[in-house]
């Protein structure tokens, strides 16, 4: 068969997908900025999912040698003008070319995306909105949609579903974030699946370490959850504004397209009696293994398998349509679990080849809460065992620290509302275990009852931050309020007889932001901690030495586990580069939406099969 010939409509770069396919490849295209060229945004390419065949294209207008525009600029007193008959020349070359390059590369028509930055940002909205049936994607950066184009967008039936996704920086000063922001309030209008994001940038494209590499690297990973999960249209995903949306932690994963089918799961009872689940995929199983450590579990409940819904749908089930086997284990207990938790999930990984009949080519944790320190103690004291972990909203920095928090808030409670709770903050009766609702009406009325309590109550016991986050809504004061006092109650008995004693000690702290912090230091109940339980302690501190890929994901508006946690962590990594803190700007423990989780495994997985040292890509792309 000969050769099918090159597309010659437009000038462009070829990367060839680094992973195959089951099927032809998903093809992105990327659009580079006035003045650039068609090797500016290629160098985003090892950052993007392996099985991407990329095409970066040049622009047809020359404006000096090297430097290249999808069409010519005009400034008025108040707004930019765009030469709109060039804009329409570059519209139809792009619509052309996109059939050059599938045919002569044999990428999948049903998965185009398009990836634009400043003026390749607006060539894409032209193309996406204008013929959808094209697309089934678009990443739109520090770019806009111009007013000429908004009379030939396509029907809303066209554009149902359409993933876009805006990024901006607000210290754009080329193109200002208003433009951003009036892409996202056009696009609002549209039944497309919209995501919206802001950064602290100028008008570039970033990777340095500086400006947040971690978040710049979690917005490409969107093209992640397309290429992956989606099939020609996607599903939507929730319209962030910027960090200011509603957090999605149950937001449905778009569809599966070619998709490995998931297996039936095996459960088990590993050498320490915790439960297990072990699950590999029918067909399409890529080799990888992904063990799931879960949270915190009252000390009151039974050991049980945790398999949560995402979307309506298991989470082995999800993982394995991504093609990868999934394990998990309830632990041997409930409660403070970490320690026996790391064992069970030595003797789970253990028990796979088993059930599987071979061993995974790579294993990767992820893990919440409770799980999420397990992970990192795996991480540092097992380091050949997993080639990355995601850890998520665990007390990773200092777990001393994250009891004194607990205890610390019910001690503060207790002050501003004496006789609330008929107990020691350090011995729970049974009887209160036995009838503690969750929440709790009691609760929810004295806050109600006495709000300038409450709001001092928040203040005293929160850092500055996160007291800001939960004052800013009233229902959140009694949100994390209950969450608080529920691990108090639930979680002390238990802490002390695992540990040997009581773990709490506010002996010589001096709380402050309150109304009379003298009468508050005088006044609250004081405790010391047991020297037995403080050695138990140091058994459940990290190091911050690992040596494989390590994700740190947080919200930073954590209740329960606060966001300082994280960054105390980072402090002990130092310098190292193989530990990556994603903050996620959400109220909330633990309340991440698909695109943050899919993005920070993503992130994870690039960085341990990487061939490439890890470190970060000193990049900026202007345009």
């Amino acid at each position: 068969m000969p050769p099918k010939p090159a597309p010659r409509l437009l000038i462009h770069l070829l990367q060839q997908p680094r992973q195959p396919s089951d099927g032809p490849p998903p093809l992105l295209i990327v659009l580079h900025g006035l003045g650039s060229n068609e090797h500016d945004l290629i160098g985003l390419a090892p950052y993007l999912h392996p099985r991407f065949q990329i095409v970066s294209a040049r622009a047809p207008y020359t404006l000096t040698p090297g430097s290249y525009a999808w069409f010519e600029l005009g400034w008025t007193a108040t707004d930019i003008s765009i030469n709109f008959q060039q804009a329409e020349q570059s519209r139809a070359l792009l619509i052309n070319f996109i059939a050059e390059v599938l045919t002569a590369y044999g990428g999948d028509p049903a998965r185009v995306y398009l990836l634009g930055f400043s003026q390749g940002a607006i060539m894409s909205a032209s193309v996406a909105l204008t013929e959808p049936e094209l697309i089934a994607g678009t990443v739109l950066m520090s770019g806009r949609i111009p007013a000429e184009i908004r009379p030939l967008i396509a029907p809303a039936e066209r554009l149902a579903g359409k993933p876009f996704l805006v990024v901006h920086g607000t210290a754009d000063t080329v193109l200002p974030i208003q433009n951003g922001r009036a892409s996202r309030a056009i696009l609002a209008t549209l039944p497309v699946a919209l995501t919206y994001q802001e950064y602290a940038m100028a008008h570039e494209v970033s990777l340095k370490p500086a400006r947040g590499a971690a978040d710049m690297t979690r917005t490409l990973t969107y093209l992640v959850l397309l290429v992956v999960l989606c099939g020609g249209g996607g599903a939507a995903t929730a319209d962030r504004g910027g960090g200011t949306g509603a957090p999605t932690p149950n937001s449905q994963p778009p569809t599966p397209a070619r998709a490995a089918i998931p297996g039936a799961c095996v459960d088990g009872t590993l050498p320490s009696l915790a439960l297990s689940r072990i699950c590999v995929p029918s067909s399409g199983w890529n080799g990888a293994l992904l063990v799931y450590a879960h949270g915190y579990v009252a000390p009151t409940l039974p050991v049980a398998i945790d398999d949560p819904a995402f979307g309506g749908t298991p989470l082995s089930s999800t993982i394995q349509s991504l093609g990868y086997a999934f394990a998990t284990t309830s632990y041997r207990r409930t409660g403070l679990a970490i320690l026996e938790g790391v064992d069970d999930i030595r003797e789970l990984v253990a028990a796979f080849p088993s059930v599987a009949g071979v061993a995974p080519s790579r294993s990767y944790l992820i893990g919440f809460s409770e799980g999420g320190l397990i992970s990192v103690l795996l991480a540092e004291r097992s380091p050949t065992l997993f080639s990355g972990v995601v850890a998520a909203c665990g007390p990773l920095g200092d777990f001393r620290k994250q009891i004194d928090y607990f205890g610390d808030f019910r001690v503060l409670f207790d002050y501003f509302y004496p006789g609330q709770i008929p107990a020691s903050p350090v011995e729970i009766p049974p009887s209160l275990l036995a009838t503690w609702a969750n929440p709790n009406p009691a609760i929810s009325s004295a806050l109600a009852t006495s709000p300038i309590s409450a709001t001092q109550l928040i203040s005293v016991s929160l850092d500055a931050s996160l007291a800001q986050i939960v004052r800013a809504n009233a229902n959140r004061t009694i949100s994390t309020t209950q969450n608080l006092l529920w691990y108090n109650i639930f979680a002390t008995n238990d802490a002390h007889a695992q540990l040997g004693g009581n773990p709490y000690g506010n002996a010589g702290r001096v709380y402050a932001g309150s109304s009379d912090d003298a009468a508050l230091n005088a006044a609250v109940q004081r405790f010391s901690a047991d020297p037995a339980a403080l050695v138990a302690l140091a058994r459940y501190q990290t190091t911050g030495r690992v040596i494989n890929p390590l994700i740190v994901l947080h919200t930073t508006g954590d209740d329960v586990i606060p966001f300082w946690q994280a960054t105390l962590y980072m402090s002990k990594v130092g310098s190292a580069r193989n530990v990556t803190l994603i903050p996620v700007s959400t109220y909330g423990h633990c309340a991440f939406g698909s695109f943050d989780l899919f993005g920070a495994f993503n992130l994870m997985v690039q960085q341990a099969t990487s061939v490439r040292p890890r470190v970060f890509l000193s990049l900026v792309l202007r345009g």
